[in-house]
């Protein structure tokens, strides 16, 4: 496997920043959800908002590197290609055409 994307497949570096951003969300979600549990002033809910920053910083540190070796690597071709009515939004209006 190559290390950047090429015209047919996704490198290492794509697919590897990718996998590794789920579980990093995973945390910052789950710190955010049990930290509810504790009433305020707790040491442990102090700990989990700690614990909700750290991974969500590597977050945004992640997308850049993934924005930066999009920008330098060609993204792969669908194949089948993308109907034309989907790239359109199969003419759904949008949220300012309904709602004025």
């Amino acid at each position: 496997m190559k290390l950047l994307n090429t015209k047919d497949h996704y490198g290492w570096v794509s697919i590897a920043l990718h996998w590794l951003t789920l579980p990093l969300l995973v945390a910052v979600c789950a710190c955010i959800l049990l930290g509810d549990i504790f009433p305020n002033g707790n040491c442990a809910r102090a700990a989990l908002r700690t614990w909700h920053f750290m991974p969500g910083l590597t977050v945004v540190a992640l997308g850049w590197v993934r924005l930066t070796a999009k920008l330098i690597s060609p993204v792969p071709i669908v194949v089948p290609p993308i109907a034309r009515r989907q790239e359109r939004g199969l003419g759904i209006p949008h949220a300012d055409t309904i709602y004025g």
